[in-house]
């Protein structure tokens, strides 16, 4: 069962603050001597948002592909802890354990991001879209690094759900997005006339197909790791198709992920 106020309050010792944002502050914490993140409502404007993102991670849970959740009690969630921390920092963490050459743990890391992207399409609730990825580096910042170096998804709270069978699709934020990362599909269509969110068309969870070579060819280049280039190369064709301007041409995260594995088995990795 879940850790609840009465355990928390007994048994919780909060240590210090390791990150803060718009919505949370994170606190590195111990309950009964292990370590644990504990996120703290930062901004009561952000309330729903916070306990929907709560509402989200139990959801999910149990699975490797989300960090764990262990308890709660009000504005107080206990989750899992892990020391090397946002995936954006992920190359320094790689070259600071002396492991940035490693071709398995550069190609694991990879396959953990398409396999949770795989997980969020077919998720307990349907198909969930990762939202919070305008950019290569905030999309990063969504995930943690394992002390195992596995890619975790650590940030739920905005996870929208796409229903084709009733025509139901997203559309991420009101405000208007540019450049090359996002999905064409995100952009404003209309050059003619500025920009109005009520007239802006809504998009599935191709958008995540479009990001997903960015993110992996960033996880995958390293100038120490020549197998790695060549897996890149080997990958490009299947990466292309990611990028195909209109999304139905787009392969699913399901065809994706079996082409990784299948990369994965070729080269032993």
């Amino acid at each position: 069962r879940w850790l609840d106020c009465t355990i928390l309050r007994e048994h919780l010792l909060v240590q210090q603050q390791i990150g803060s944002g718009a919505v949370r502050h994170v606190y590195l914490a111990k309950w009964n001597n292990h370590p644990v993140a504990l996120s703290i409502l930062a901004n009561r404007d952000y309330r729903q948002d916070f306990l929907d993102g709560v509402t989200m991670l139990i959801s999910l849970q149990p699975t490797p592909f989300v960090v764990k959740f262990f308890g709660m009690c009000n504005h107080h969630v206990v989750t899992e802890y892990h020391p090397y921390g946002s995936a954006e920092n992920i190359q320094t963490i790689l070259q600071r354990l002396d492991v940035a050459h490693n071709v398995n743990i550069r190609y694991q890391l990879a396959l953990d991001y398409v396999s949770i992207i795989h997980f969020l399409h077919n998720s307990p609730r349907g198909i969930l879209v990762m939202c919070d990825s305008n950019d290569l580096f905030k999309t990063l910042s969504q995930y943690v690094i394992s002390q195992h170096l596995r890619l975790i998804l650590n940030d739920v709270d905005a996870l929208p759900l796409v229903d084709h069978v009733n025509d139901r699709f997203i559309k991420c934020g009101s405000r208007q997005l540019f450049g090359n990362f996002v999905a064409p599909e995100q952009l404003w269509p209309y050059a003619s006339y500025p920009y109005n969110d009520t007239e802006m068309p809504t998009y599935d969870e191709k958008i995540d197909i479009w990001k997903l070579p960015k993110v992996t060819e960033y996880i995958l280049t390293s100038t120490n790791c020549s197998l790695c280039q060549i897996i890149l190369s080997h990958l490009q064709p299947l990466h292309n198709k990611c990028r195909s301007i209109n999304p139905k041409l787009r392969p699913t995260s399901s065809y994706i992920l079996k082409q990784y594995y299948h990369i994965k088995n070729l080269y032993t990795l």
